[in-house]
Formats: structure tokens, C-alpha cells, sequence
């Protein structure tokens, strides 16, 4: 064989071994590599209090109507921003509100949501 015959024969190889393997990963390598895991998985959910540092609205696009609120709280001494809160227009900055947060085993903290106090 020559050295393109060999060539030609590691592609065909190469390209069979990537369809019948690679697009679907065994359920034991996607644990082992906790793809798709965080450190927040099975952490319960905890409520506490927090200070509302500053809420500010972002527009969607220029054709949408819509706003984006972003909400930052003060928690443990720490700010961290809200994904999502219930009537976020009766939140102005310096008001105590009620924070629902999970603790990572590592330590940190996620903010989930926040609701009036």
C-alpha cells in the first residue's frame, strides 16, 4: 500500500469511528464528566433577608416593547444579581425584601428569586 492508500484508509476509519461513537455519548461518560452538573445540584433551597443595592431596566431590542429588569441585592455582605422577581416595579433600592438562595457545597451562594417583606 502507498502512503495515500494509507492515508485514504485512517480518513475512512477516522470518519466511521466519529459517527458510530461520538454522537452518542454513554450515560458513564457524561457522569464522569458531569456535563450538564453544577455545584448547586441537590442543594435546598434557603430563604433569607436582603437589601435591594439598585434595579435597572434594559430595553429587549429596538422592535420589542418590552424591558429586562436587572436587580442586585445585598445579601451576606456580598451583591449578587436576581434572575427573576415577582413585580419587580415595587422595588426601589434600599428596601428589605425576602431572598430564596442555595448554598453550593462549596460555599457559594446562588440567588434565586426575591419577593416583597
Amino acid at each position: 500500500m502507498s502512503r495515500l492508500e494509507i492515508l485514504a484508509l485512517l480518513a475512512v476509519v477516522l470518519a466511521i469511528f466519529t459517527i458510530v461513537f461520538a454522537q452518542s455519548a454513554p450515560a458513564w461518560i457524561a457522569a464522569a464528566l458531569s456535563i450538564g452538573s453544577t455545584d448547586f445540584d441537590n442543594a435546598p433551597e434557603q430563604e433569607g433577608l436582603a437589601t435591594i443595592e439598585s434595579v435597572a431596566i434594559q430595553r429587549e431590542g429596538q422592535e420589542g416593547s418590552g424591558v429586562i429588569p436587572k436587580i442586585y441585592v445585598r445579601f451576606n455582605g456580598y451583591i449578587y444579581q436576581v434572575p427573576r422577581a415577582n413585580d419587580w416595579m415595587s422595588f426601589r433600592p434600599g428596601a428589605k425584601v425576602k431572598v430564596s438562595y442555595r448554598a453550593s457545597h462549596s460555599g457559594q451562594i446562588q440567588v434565586d428569586s426575591i419577593a416583597p417583606y
